[in-house]
């Protein structure tokens, strides 16, 4: 009887022990969290600040690209109603101030417009400079740029620079899956025509209809190509 009591007293001794140690080992961290806080509180305030500051720029940012956007939408149309009632001269001023001052996908737009009206005007040099201009713009949206170097390559197929026309219209020629493959290879087809080059024009063309994702209207298009170019040797 006296040795369980013992062992009672023992058992309850531990278990305060460890409550006891729990409790000191809790106060150590609270202390320890305390300490941390106190040390490194100014970074993590500065972290919140920085994240509620970086949430209210972004959506101030959003608010103010939304009004430069609307801006220089109101601004385009309005520059493409001048020229389609045949103002060219205020259309291509109103155009020429948005590649100079807008800041969204307008400006690249304005300057299609540009070589549109330069082109209507007969200007090709004119022309020939705003659509190299936009080409190599890293900035403008690649549909744009792609559309550029095409018009680029097309008004010049007559030169005597085939090679480095071709070189321009590559990326394209070698990707079949490109929606620019088509046009590509027409252009490209033509280079070598003007360059006294029949059978590789030929070539390019059988080559092209045989690309399963080239689109109908344009597989219509060089299969009657490919046909008047056979009818020709």
């Amino acid at each position: 009887m006296k040795q369980k009591r013992q062992d009672h007293d023992t058992e309850r001794e531990r278990l305060q022990q460890e409550l006891l140690a729990r409790e000191v080992d809790e106060e150590l961290r609270q202390e320890q969290l305390i300490a941390l806080w106190r040390k490194y509180r100014a970074f993590v305030v500065g972290g919140v600040i920085a994240v509620l500051l970086a949430v209210s720029g972004f959506e101030a940012y959003q608010s103010w690209y939304y009004r430069v956007r609307l801006n220089e939408s109101d601004s385009f149309e309005n520059a493409v109603l001048m020229a389609y009632q045949g103002d060219d001269e205020a259309a291509l001023a109103a155009f020429q101030h948005l590649a100079a001052e807008a800041r969204t996908g307008y400006r690249s737009l304005a300057q299609m417009q540009i070589a549109g009206i330069y082109l209507k005007q007969g200007k090709k040099t004119e022309m020939l400079s705003t659509l190299k201009a936009l080409m190599e713009d890293t900035s403008a949206p690649e549909a744009l740029r792609a559309v550029a170097t095409l018009s680029y390559v097309g008004h010049q197929t007559d030169t005597d620079q085939p090679a480095e026309l071709k070189r321009l219209i590559a990326p394209w020629i070698n990707n079949p899956d490109s929606s620019y493959y088509g046009s590509a290879v027409e252009l490209s087809a033509l280079l070598s025509l003007n360059a006294g080059k029949q059978e590789e024009a030929i070539t390019l063309l059988k080559t092209a209809l045989n690309a399963p994702s080239l689109a109908a209207p344009t597989r219509d298009r060089l299969k009657t190509i490919l046909t008047l170019l056979e009818r020709e040797k």
